[in-house]
């Protein structure tokens, strides 16, 4: 077969994986929405209640029955995800009950220090956890080795809330190193880049831990699984040098099981988000959902539930395209 069909035969095979992704991701998306919305309905409590507070025991109950009907509360639970469902695909979230502000302009606000937050853990977490597992793996059985996987399973026994309040003990109230919480010091017209840092320094730390040693336990695994392949061995009887061996033969083909952690990435950063952006006060999506919870904003809820289950989802997405162009087989499936 020529080059080129054979090119195309590999591009039509990828448009092809991506369609299928797309389609899987809108279904799991669709079924997010109505877990979410009856889970919302159907949790005890009156919204109302909490909306208004220590004045709905002055209201009378016609009174009450009157804001839940404007709120269109007292319609039934399929006709108000309908009604919730034809706005959002039209850009409308919704109007939150808590704040008085459009879903989507709250939302905005919030999404930038969380993808901040995100990202540099994300990033953090995949260079140190395949340095760290690159290096257990070529000096294994070594003391370094051994304190490595014992790290791992020290990091992975550990809660993150407790990991993050035991980082505010320490460094925040102790050692005074670092502030306690928030994205910039209070009273300082938004913050300098320094100070901006200095806050990001704990909850970066804590949301990176246990990432990370999930990355590094993949990481030695799969490529001391490499290096006991036959043709590892074929390659060093031939005489090429070990860093060639290791570069362009080992960690390249350990990587196509370490990709596929990629989604998973996202699924534990987007939880421990709600977490840490709790415990350090960020101004984020995670802890504008708790507090969402909390006061029962159920469009606010539903907001921050959709954009976190669409980031959760595009993570995947991106991990299985990334493990596609890495493994042709799979673009057949």
């Amino acid at each position: 077969m020529e080059p080129g069909v054979k090119s195309l035969l590999a591009a039509a095979a990828m448009q092809r994986l991506v369609a299928i992704r797309l389609l899987h991701s809108l279904l799991v998306l669709l079924i997010v929405s109505i877990g979410s919305f009856a889970l919302m309905r159907y949790t005890p409590g009156d919204p109302v209640a909490a909306l208004i507070g220590q004045q709905a025991r002055l209201m009378s109950p016609e009174d009450l029955a009157v804001i839940r009907r404007n709120l269109g509360l007292d319609d039934p639970v399929h006709v108000q995800y309908g009604l919730w469902l034809r706005n959002a695909l039209q850009g409308d979230l919704g109007y939150s009950l808590g704040l008085k502000r459009p879903v989507t302009g709250v939302i905005a606000e919030r999404i930038g220090p969380s993808f901040t937050l995100i990202g540099i853990s994300l990033v953090l977490s995949i260079v140190l956890g395949v340095s760290f597992g690159v290096l257990s793996a070529v000096r294994r059985n070594t003391a370094f080795d051994h304190a490595v996987t014992v790290g791992s399973f020290i990091g992975n026994s550990m809660p993150q809330v407790w990991v993050g309040l035991m980082l505010v003990f320490l460094f925040a109230i102790k050692l005074r190193w670092f502030p306690a919480g928030g994205m910039v010091t209070l009273g300082s017209s938004g913050g300098g880049l320094g100070d901006r840092l200095e806050h990001l320094v704990l909850p970066v730390t804590t949301l990176t831990l246990t990432n990370l040693v999930v990355w590094t336990r993949y990481q030695r695994a799969s490529l001391l699984e490499v290096l006991g392949q036959d043709y590892i061995r074929v390659a060093r009887a031939k005489g090429l040098g070990e860093r060639t061996v290791l570069l362009r033969h080992a960690w390249r083909n350990s990587l196509l099981s370490v990709v596929t952690l990629l989604g998973n990435s996202f699924v534990f950063l987007v939880e421990g988000a709600y977490i840490v952006e709790t415990i350090f006060s960020w101004p984020g999506l995670g802890r504008l959902g708790v507090e969402a919870i909390l006061k029962r904003d159920y469009p606010l809820v539903m907001g921050v539930a959709i954009l976190s289950s669409l980031f959760i989802i595009s993570g995947n997405l991106l991990a299985d395209l990334a493990y596609g162009a890495l493994n042709p087989r799979l673009r057949s499936r």
